[in-house]
């Protein structure tokens, strides 16, 4: 039904515009093959029993006449519907005197433990905004160090905050990018329903995602905004991404139950 009023709208289109049909039909053809292809990305990752990966990211972010310099590197393993441990380090500046911070967030089914500079909370579990399946709704959308900023927004005493829900990060205008050395990518541009997470809610981040289609991998994204908050341009690599692997339940313990 979706499919008939897209293609009504495009004759519809063609009729007022003298746009070619073979054109236009075309496009939605592109179009179509792009959000089918972002849904298997999605249905890869969120069926699977666990996900494993590193991650890397480099970057820069410019407010007003400053740029600052950024690097990072982490880990990430999601396991059933709430075994988690995430890790990541960034530097800010440059390599003579960057300001390092690391953080950590670990969940074991029942109790999880915050270690960042703002945030060391143990708790029990909050399954709702802490769940795996937003971690990986996330992880795909946004990215895995974005998500891992998203934790930090946790607030124990109100239980708000944490990793946003699938609905609340909009995907739109999907296209399928240029051919890349190592598989395809996917362009398209992303807005938070919760616009307190993400500056301003009118100027959407702009998306290039690299992906294997023989086994629906993410492999890296380069992600851009321009807006009132500044400027930023940060490329995420992903190495050793497996799903479905077998992780021992010992990588899910927490720091002081650990000896």
């Amino acid at each position: 039904m979706i499919a008939d009023l897209r293609i009504a709208s495009l004759i519809a289109l063609c009729y007022y515009t003298g746009m070619n049909t073979l054109l236009a039909l075309a496009l939605l053809i592109q179009d179509q093959s792009a959000e089918d292809a972002f849904k298997k990305l999605e249905d890869a990752v969120e069926n699977a029993h666990s996900v494993a990966m590193r991650f890397s990211l480099d970057g820069t972010v410019t407010r007003g006449n400053e740029k600052i310099k950024v690097t990072a590197k982490g880990t990430l393993l999601l396991k059933g519907s709430s075994l988690v441990s995430i890790s990541r380090t960034v530097q800010l500046g440059d390599d003579q005197e960057p300001a390092e911070m690391a953080v950590k967030f670990t969940s074991d089914g029942t109790q999880m433990s915050f270690d960042f500079p703002e945030l060391k909370h143990n708790a029990n579990l909050d399954k709702k905004t802490l769940s795996v399946a937003r971690f990986k709704s996330s992880l795909v959308r946004v990215g895995a160090s974005t998500t891992v900023g998203f934790i930090g927004t946790y607030d124990p005493s109100k239980k708000e905050g944490g990793v946003l829900s699938k609905e609340a990060i909009l995907v739109s205008d999907l296209k399928e990018g240029a051919k890349s050395n190592h598989g395809k990518t996917l362009t398209y541009t992303l807005r938070y329903v919760e616009p307190k997470t993400a500056g301003d809610p009118d100027k959407p981040f702009n998306v290039v995602l690299e992906y294997d289609p023989l086994s629906w991998k993410i492999l890296s994204r380069v992600v851009t905004y321009k807006g009132e908050a500044g400027e930023q341009r940060i490329q995420e690599t992903y190495q050793d991404f497996t799903l479905n692997s077998d992780i021992p339940d010992e990588k899910f313990k927490l720091p002081h139950d650990k000896k």
